[in-house]
């Protein structure tokens, strides 16, 4: 714990922090810890979570061991790698073990990294070394540098692995070890390396993995790792456009091993993401290969397999070791099994029980995964587009099943206690829940007397007859267990269908007082988002946010959907924002959420605990009550809110989040600014600026933009950004993470759009554009390839900022420019990259409505002139030679045809369509 603060420290310059550290390491060197930590990093005795931490305080890039005399032997680079290795070989699956180490590896020198290859070339024959020389190659690999100076020591890693798999002598965790290297060495020479070198060795390890995947199918610690090489390969080959290498994997028995392994590790994610991943690449070049060898049958196992691994980390079941610390729920994988099924169950080669199968199986991954991944979304509309192609898109099915259930109404034996009735009843509501969670079944639904069918169901369910009222104690206890899963059920199809009738409001708001769960807390939300004037202004008046406030005290498994429940009812209704705050009265509610909100914020920060989502939902609900004025954002502030801030932007930066949660933190933080006092304003900066830009930073390098809550990020900057604040900003190194985050989505014109307001800000106003215009010219005209491109991009950024561009001449000249720009590229190292730049500058230029539309010729000629298409045109009507230049088309990448689109895209936005058809 202590090394975790001192690695947190190690994050911010404020005085506080500085001295916080430095009395952090003097404790740990007077008593002898740092020795013991930091020079032995004896990982036989130390825990991972200490091996972690002092990972983190040694890669540390403000050298934090410089604060005290800390013994010089604690950087030699032997002494530290040696740590690294061993620390790997204990803890191979520990992702952020790994991540802790990179900053380590990456300092190591040349010299150093040369020695080491040569060891391990010394040492490949002896079995005793071997285990050491494969996990000094995967943590070398662990850096994108290395990956050419690992190309020589990749081909005889591979032929290690594949000699490996033809012997059962050799322990598995060897095998293991050996088959994880390969996978860390090949992505790093398939990254850095040229075609010659990557290709052979890519299918030297495609022919390796399969055997090890055939030999140990039922040890998941080796096939997982073979497994993600054969996906690697198989996505690499369909990214390349490279069908033949995917048939030869094919031939391989790629599709075989991938069935085998989901058969016989059927409760173990590490397995079946993988697998179900790389069937779905092969699926892409090679689907009849795929269903001759019954890959859609294990697509469908797999998506079972998942669904079930899922369940029972709901339910607390029994897993693996490793499965329960896996907090996975495997959306990547179900995704891609998904996929596969739909397109096998296009071309109509599933037979008619294993189309039954498949649909019970989607069906029951929507119920799972509704609700439960960590982003569930992604899950359930793939669920709905497999199902439509299964079941046709008219929404035959969920109309069978309103049929199903209309015909057992009105349901008496619901209302005396029948079991049976009640058990069958729950099955075809949870049946047509689900369906509803699809948006193109729940609009038949809904259409079809669905809202009026479940409201009777609810009805009875929450009616009790005296006629068979007298039963045994147990059989009572039973029957209103399952007549409590009934009445969920129907809330939960309700809730996805969106409609509740107005007469249902008060047994709703009596079932959630006396039976609170999530999925009546969950149904609430999606009647108030769904219908936000009428039925969450019933549900309000009726007294259900005093209905959920006390949960919020008392059920600590609820606090999170409580939260987001109350926070949707704020936003429809200054009722609801009201009562969040007062009693009838008028008065402070000490029961209200304000104080319950500030008693929380208190209590974890004292024990400074990271509560994950909860916390999010806490910032969302916070966020709503600040706007009700100063007491609100002075209670909170006290209560330590900004602490809690910093938790959650610190735990974004190291895990994957939501991007609910980013939005939640941010939409807090802006309204703090906005609504507090301007000390809170600069209090909030102060507090916030350093943690966001190392999130922005974090998130370009790991998600895809809007998707990770860049843009809401870049937004708050934007918001923070005023007057002094923003040179706080500045100094904290946002400026430099906005740009990278455009970079790394160079294609989001939303995001780039948002980050470039929020540069405006930061410098104080816009950026003009003809000097980078005539900058890009001169590097041009000075064939500087990598100027080109960087000048380009950033010119492309800068034209996003509004106001930048309004001068029509400056927009003629920025596109002659980018045609003479690309007319001079050669094929080279940054030519690519330097097409795409311009091509990308060409589209934002073409896409502001301050200006006319450019000469659409012009426009064109850029284009031609990259080869981003042919065209039939030898020349244009300005006369400008506007033929693909030799040699380009072969570097033309996805990055210049995404451009190229965007570009048509834009065009045709601002009047042009009628042009790009006629080219």
């Amino acid at each position: 714990r202590v090394l975790r603060h001192l690695a947190t420290a190690t994050t911010t310059t404020t005085t506080t922090a500085a001295e916080k550290r430095t009395a952090l390491l003097s404790c740990l060197e007077e008593e002898g810890i740092l020795d013991v930590l930091l020079l032995d990093l004896d990982v036989a005795t130390h825990s991972a979570d200490v091996v972690k931490a002092a990972l983190r305080v040694l890669g540390d890039d403000e050298n934090v061991l410089d604060d005290v005399n800390v013994n010089v032997n604690v950087k030699e680079e032997d002494a530290v790698f040696d740590a690294i290795v061993k620390a790997v070989c204990k803890y191979p699956e520990d992702v952020d073990l790994r991540r802790a180490a990179v900053p380590l590896v990456a300092k190591a020198s040349s010299d150093f990294v040369e020695r080491r290859l040569r060891r391990v070339a010394a040492n490949f024959e002896s079995r005793r070394s071997l285990e050491t020389s494969a996990t000094t190659l995967g943590v070398l690999a662990m850096v994108p540098e290395n990956g050419p100076r690992l190309a020589g020591a990749a081909p005889k890693l591979v032929s290690v692995l594949d000699g490996l798999a033809s012997t059962t002598k050799e322990s598995s965790a060897l095998v293991a070890t050996v088959t994880r290297a390969v996978l860390d060495v090949t992505d790093g020479v398939v990254a850095t390396a040229s075609p010659d070198a990557f290709f052979p060795l890519l299918e030297d390890a495609s022919k390796a993995a399969v055997a090890v995947a055939r030999s140990r199918a039922g040890a998941p610690g080796v096939v997982a790792p073979a497994l993600a090489i054969l996906e690697r390969a198989a996505a690499f080959y369909v990214e390349e456009e490279d069908d033949d290498r995917v048939f030869t994997l094919v031939d391989l028995g790629v599709v075989e091993a991938a069935s085998t392994a989901i058969v016989k590790n059927s409760d173990d994610l590490r397995v079946l993401e993988p697998a179900s991943t790389m069937l779905a690449a092969v699926c892409t070049a090679d689907l009849e290969g795929l269903a001759e060898r019954d890959g859609g049958g294990a697509c469908l196992r797999a998506i079972e397999a998942m669904t079930a691994v899922v369940v029972a980390k709901k339910r607390r079941r029994s897993l693996t070791p490793l499965a329960k610390r896996n907090n996975d729920t495997g959306e990547r994988g179900m995704v891609a099994a998904l996929q596969v099924v739909e397109k096998v169950g296009e071309v109509h080669l599933f037979s008619a029980n294993s189309k039954k199968r498949a649909v019970d199986a989607v069906v029951e991954a929507t119920n799972t995964f509704q609700g439960c991944s960590s982003s569930p979304k992604r899950v359930v509309e793939q669920c709905e587009r497999t199902m439509r192609v299964l079941t046709g898109a008219d929404g035959t099915i969920a109309l069978k099943v309103l049929d199903e259930l209309k015909e057992m109404l009105p349901l008496p034996d619901v209302e005396e206690g029948d079991p049976l009735v009640i058990r069958k009843a729950t099955g075809v509501v949870t049946k047509l829940g689900v369906l509803a969670a699809c948006e193109s079944f729940a609009a038949p639904i809904r259409q079809n007397g669905g809202p009026e069918a479940l409201s009777r169901v609810l009805g009875a369910a929450t009616t009790t007859t005296t006629s068979k009222a007298k039963k045994k104690k147990k059989q009572k206890g039973s029957i209103e267990a399952s007549r409590a899963n009934l009445v969920r059920a129907s809330l939960r199809a309700l809730g996805r269908v969106g409609v509740l009738s107005k007469t249902l409001i008060p047994a709703l708001i009596r079932e959630l007082e006396d039976n609170p769960d999530v999925d009546v807390v969950e149904a609430i939300t999606r009647f108030a988002e769904r219908d936000p004037d009428s039925t969450a202004r019933a549900l309000v008046d009726a007294g259900v946010v005093e209905a959920l406030i006390p949960l919020l005290f008392e059920v600590d498994s609820l606090r999170e959907p409580v939260a987001r429940c109350l926070a949707a009812l704020a936003k429809t209704s200054d009722a609801a924002r009201k009562k969040l705050l007062f009693d009838n009265k008028g008065k402070n509610n000490n029961k209200a959420v304000v104080p319950f909100l500030c008693s929380y914020v208190a209590e974890r920060n004292d024990v400074d605990v990271d509560d994950g989502g909860r916390e999010a939902a806490m910032c969302l609900l916070s966020a709503l009550v600040v706007e009700e004025g100063d007491y609100c954002v002075e209670a909170l502030m006290e209560a330590g809110i900004l602490k809690m801030i910093g938790r959650v932007l610190d735990r974004a930066t190291t895990t994957t989040t939501k991007r609910g949660e980013i939005s939640a933190v941010a939409e807090l933080t802006k309204k703090l600014v906005a609504v507090g006092p301007t000390s809170t304003a600069k209090r909030v900066t102060l507090a916030t600026s350093r943690k966001v830009a190392t999130l922005i930073e974090a998130l370009a390098t790991t998600t895809t933009g809007q998707e990770g809550g860049l843009g809401d990020l870049a937004e708050l900057v934007e918001v923070l950004a005023i007057d002094d604040a923003a040179v706080v900003l500045e100094q904290a190194g946002v400026r430099d993470a906005l740009v990278k985050a455009m970079t790394s989505s160079p294609n989001d014109l939303r995001l780039a759009s948002r980050c470039a307001s929020a540069l405006g800000k930061l410098g104080g106003g816009v950026q003009d554009l003809r000097p980078l215009l005539l900058e890009l010219r001169r590097r041009g005209q000075d064939g500087d390839v990598a100027g080109v491109a960087d000048t380009a991009q950033l010119a492309a950024n800068v034209v996003l900022q509004p106001g930048a561009l309004k001068d029509q001449a400056a927009a003629d000249d920025g596109v002659v420019i980018i045609r003479d720009v690309l007319a001079r590229l050669e094929p080279g190292d940054h030519a690519s990259r330097a097409a795409a730049n311009n091509l990308r500058l060409l589209s934002r230029i073409v896409d502001v409505d301050a200006v006319d539309l450019p000469d659409l010729d012009l426009v064109f000629d850029c284009l031609r002139t990259t080869g981003a298409y042919s065209s039939s045109f030898s020349s244009s009507s300005s006369g400008h030679r506007a033929t693909p230049k030799k040699g380009f088309v072969v570097v033309v990448d996805d990055a210049i045809k995404a451009a190229a689109c965007a570009s048509l895209a834009s065009t045709c936005r601002r009047g042009g369509l009628a042009a790009v058809r006629k080219v």
